[in-house]
């Protein structure tokens, strides 16, 4: 799951199970899913989404 420095809390789905960890230091989260890790850096999403004039998010559902 990339570098593991730093403090990581585990996000828990409805059924009890870890679904992700989110490393409260770099605002990295993490996602398991079939196997692969997806992994994405909220702060610097965060820190680019306030930097432009338009943002357009796509809503996408996830099943957790």
């Amino acid at each position: 799951m990339g570098n593991q420095t730093g403090e990581w809390v585990n996000l828990y789905g409805s059924d009890g199970k870890v679904k992700a960890r989110l490393n409260r230091d770099t605002m990295e989260l993490v996602v398991k899913e079939r196997g692969v890790y997806h992994s994405w850096r909220l702060a610097a999403m965060v820190k680019l989404g306030q930097n432009a004039d338009a943002v357009t998010v796509e809503p996408q559902a996830v099943a957790c």
